[in-house]
Formats: structure tokens, sequence, C-alpha cells
């Protein structure tokens, strides 16, 4: 029962690894529609001042992807290397 929990986990933590790595690029909103959203507008702002607030937007929003990625990885590892230790052992 206890190897059947740490595969379970294992494959849990297969899953958020894997949206993590999903999540850490790509699809990006527009800062113009993050403004809208907070009932701001973009009219006065640079095009370099409305990517600083789009990457400041982002990283708080997402964290810092690559770190939780690897968290995630290393967890599923070492679930699954248990997993399997406890099946084979």
């Amino acid at each position: 029962m206890f190897t059947i929990f740490l595969l379970a986990l294992s494959a849990v933590f297969a899953w958020l690894a894997a949206d993590a790595w999903r999540l850490r690029g790509g699809s990006r909103l527009p800062s113009a529609q993050l403004l809208k959203l907070r009932g701001q507008t973009a009219d006065h702002l640079s095009l370099e001042e409305q990517r600083k607030r789009q990457d400041y937007d982002e990283k708080k929003l997402t964290g810092n992807t690559n770190a939780m990625f690897l968290v995630f990885a290393v967890l599923c590892i070492g679930f699954l290397a248990a997993g399997l230790h406890q099946l084979l052992g």
C-alpha cells in the first residue's frame, strides 16, 4: 500500500513538473489588457514601461517557474526511486 502511495505521489509531482515546464514561457497577456483589468489605461506609458510592467506582472503571478520545475522534478524522481526501491526491495 505504501508503494502505491509513493508511486501516486511521483505521478502527481510529474504532472506538476510538466505544468511548470509548460508555464515557463510563451503566452503572455498583453500589458494593455492587464491595465484594463485594473481599470487603468496604457496611453501615457511608453512601450518600454509597458514591457517592464508586463515582466513584473508575469513574475508576480507565476513566480520563478524554472525553480518550480526543478523542485517538482526532483521530488518526482525521489518518490519514484523510493517507490521502485520499495517495490523491488
